[in-house]
């Protein structure tokens, strides 16, 4: 809405305005009027966003299957059905638990797997990435151990990185502190790993 001095900043026009106040305001207007305010408030559909590119449901199902080692088991399943990304499988808003493992047990997944799938198609971990430091707890103990003063803040998550990508066994720190838990949870994950 204008008038004659720009548009109107309607926070500042109903500050102070009850819920009362804003009814009996609509409640005034012409029929003509109230209609379609009425149907467009009401049964305007929300846009679903997209899962951001990162998280686990914005990858493909292949991934997920590979990252739990069953591709080998429903791959060409989950394929001939075209279920391809993660999100279709949640569906709509990250879709309801139920359907899903009703989804999971049509296209023939056993129990556990339809868990690991669940577990993992709705983890908040980024997508890609496996390993202790994604874990809450990890992150709840790490967070004392920060000292924004030390300039450190991003050597940790660099060294756990670092570590798991050159798959070390063993490491020299010299001295201690908040790198070192990142390069011990790394060390951890890759002695699971191999």
């Amino acid at each position: 809405a204008m008038d004659s001095a720009g548009p109107i900043d309607w926070s500042t026009a109903l500050r102070g305005w009850t819920f009362a106040d804003v009814l009996t305001a609509f409640e005034a207007l012409p029929e003509s009027l109230q209609q379609p305010l009425h149907a467009a408030l009401t049964t305007a559909p929300k846009p679903v966003p997209p899962p951001a590119p990162w998280a686990v449901a914005g990858g493909s199902v292949s991934w997920l299957l590979d990252e739990l080692g069953l591709s080998g088991l429903y791959g060409s399943t989950f394929a001939e059905y075209g279920v391809e990304t993660v999100a279709q499988m949640l569906g709509p808003e990250g879709g309801d638990p139920s359907a899903l493992i009703a989804s999971l047990r049509e296209l023939g997944v056993t129990r556990d797997h339809r868990d690991k799938i669940e577990r993992l198609a709705r983890s908040p971990r980024p997508c890609g990435a496996s390993g202790g430091c994604f874990d809450r707890a990890f992150l709840a103990a790490c967070r004392p151990l920060h000292a924004q003063h030390m300039g450190c803040e991003n050597m940790g998550p660099l060294l756990y990185s670092l570590v798991r990508f050159t798959k070390a066994r063993h490491v020299l720190e010299v001295g201690a502190g908040y790198t070192s838990v990142w390069i011990l949870q790394a060390l951890a994950d890759n002695d699971a790993e191999l």
